[in-house]
């Protein structure tokens, strides 16, 4: 279950990013261990932690807010990010991205480059 949800460093980054959506949980990181809890309603709590959306939830978030598609394309037996800008039109990101064994972690790329494009 836990590799449904966007890792540590993605939900510092979403919250950077200006990330403010409800998630079933939250995510931190404390003596090199990372924590996922339900969120608590306490301003202290959510100052040291992040919300930590499921992948498909970010791909929604990015696409509606930010104008930035996040597609996953299958190359034989692998897996490869490809970014779409709807800014402007729809138009191609290029981003350079090599090619995965895994779905997940050809995701979990293209989410960490699409950040770094807003």
């Amino acid at each position: 279950m836990k590799k449904l949800f966007v890792p540590h460093e993605l939900a510092v980054q979403l919250k950077e990013k200006g990330f403010n959506e409800p998630c079933l949980v939250n995510v931190w990181k404390d003596n090199n261990y990372i924590h996922l809890a339900i969120p608590q309603c306490n301003d202290d709590y959510l100052t040291i932690r992040c919300s930590a959306p499921i992948q498909s939830v970010l791909q929604q978030w990015l696409r509606e807010i930010h104008f930035i598609h996040v597609e996953i394309c299958r190359d034989e037996d692998e897996w490869k990010p490809t970014l779409y800008s709807f800014k402007n039109g729809n138009k191609h990101i290029p981003n350079g991205f090599t090619t995965y064994k895994e779905y997940a972690e050809a995701l979990e790329e293209g989410l960490y480059f699409a950040l770094n494009q807003i």
